[in-house]
């Protein structure tokens, strides 16, 4: 895979937090913590954080990658908590 990254967009919203999703770890970042991926003639956003973390070694890899993985686990978590919530209060 041939990756080429550029600079994040200096543009930005009127409050000057515009946020980029994160197409490694699946997290929404500020913009200036991103980077442009071009990949398969597909550009997507990666932030910073995971293009570093894909550079070291074996071990650092496999711990970031765990940090990531339970991270998105208690997002969907929380999510499901969230739905049935709302379910079981449409219910009664």
């Amino acid at each position: 895979m041939t990756m080429t990254s550029t600079p994040a967009c200096n543009s930005s919203n009127s409050n000057g937090s515009e946020r980029r999703f994160c197409y490694h770890c699946r997290t929404h970042h500020h913009a200036t913590e991103m980077r442009r991926i071009v990949s398969r003639n597909i550009v997507r956003w990666r932030c910073i954080a995971s293009i570093k973390a894909a550079r070291q070694d074996a071990a650092m890899r496999e711990a970031f990658g765990q940090q990531t993985t339970a991270a998105n686990r208690a997002d969907s978590q929380r999510r499901m908590e969230l739905i049935n919530r709302s379910r079981y209060q449409r219910e009664a």
